[in-house]
């Protein structure tokens, strides 16, 4: 197809539409197989179907006689009105003609490869479509994932720091939990050691009025009791028991921590136990965590006994 001028057109190099060989001359002096003349209504489907060099499809009649004799050619012939229509693939028909001129050869290639980059042309658009269609929803997400991140990086932000000022709470009340530990434990002992010169003072005293014959003894025994209340914890006497023999109790000792995954030689529980008999003031030596304390513990939990730890200021001389 071939626009001329932009009012009207022309089809050039005409073939069938069924065997796609060129059409044959009506006779030998005749142009009508080479062009037809498109009327200027019919522009805008050429147009629409690309213009100059493109491919279509269309049924012809004969021109107006003033035309043909303008042109000197009976079998002029132009578009029929509305049978204009695109050229988008190659009949089945024109694969079944064995015997084709040269001539024809190229317009069938060019309508093929026409064909076949309008289907491309087509496909690519859509699919350039479906993908920016896709690349738009998908950017879409990832800003709304962007943002949901950054929402929860500040969540977690303000979470730690919430987790931090509890941590710090936790540890200010711990420590005043334990230094309150100290001091009700300071106080008491403190306070039972008061209690006990008081008890020895009264029983001096007592005893003394006593010995003037001023205070009966069954009155000072219901202030100041000689005996302390009977241990009802059960157990065993160590003389019945081990036959009062230290070694024998280190042993055992030994075995009783053993048991609970504590670690000391006979020697040094038979040293601590035979102090223990002076009923004096004993001193552990030894650096910071070397297991003073423990051992205090362990004896004091093997044989029943009681073990207060009382906290004192390190900075005390």
């Amino acid at each position: 197809m071939r626009l001329a001028g932009g009012f009207y057109g022309f089809l050039e190099d005409l073939h069938h539409p069924d065997t796609g060989l060129p059409l044959p001359p009506p006779t030998k002096t005749s142009k009508a197989h080479l062009r037809a003349f498109v009327p200027g209504a019919e522009l805008d489907v050429l147009k629409a179907f690309g213009g100059t060099g493109s491919f279509a499809l269309a049924e012809l009649e004969l021109s107006p006689k003033p035309e043909r004799e303008k042109q000197g050619d009976p079998f002029a012939c132009k578009v029929r009105p509305l049978t204009l229509k695109p050229f988008t693939s190659v009949p089945e028909s024109w694969m079944r003609v064995q015997h084709r001129e040269a001539a024809n050869q190229p317009l069938i290639l060019a309508s093929i490869r026409e064909a076949l980059e309008e289907q491309l042309r087509r496909e690519t658009a859509d699919t350039v479509t479906k993908l920016r269609g896709e690349t738009a929803d998908a950017e879409a997400k990832l800003r709304e994932a962007r943002s949901a991140l950054d929402a929860a990086v500040l969540e977690k932000r303000s979470l730690d720091g919430v987790h931090e000022r509890s941590l710090r709470a936790i540890a200010e009340l711990t420590e005043r939990v334990a230094a309150l530990d100290a001091e009700f434990l300071h106080r008491r002992v403190t306070l039972e050691g008061r209690l006990r010169e008081l008890e020895a003072l009264l029983r001096e005293r007592g005893e003394r009025l006593v010995a003037l014959e001023l205070l009966d003894r069954t009155d000072l025994e219901k202030v100041v009791p000689t005996t302390g209340r009977a241990d009802a914890r059960s157990g065993h006497r160590f003389q019945d028991a081990l036959g009062g023999d230290f070694r024998q109790l280190a042993a055992y000792v030994q075995a009783h921590l053993w048991h609970k995954d504590t670690r000391y030689t006979r020697a040094q529980l038979l040293d601590f136990l035979t102090l223990l008999r002076t009923r004096d003031l004993i001193v552990l030596a030894g650096d910071s965590g070397s297991g003073k304390t423990s051992l205090v513990k362990s004896v004091a939990s093997a044989i029943g006994g009681r073990c207060t730890v009382v906290p004192v200021n390190t900075t005390a001389s």
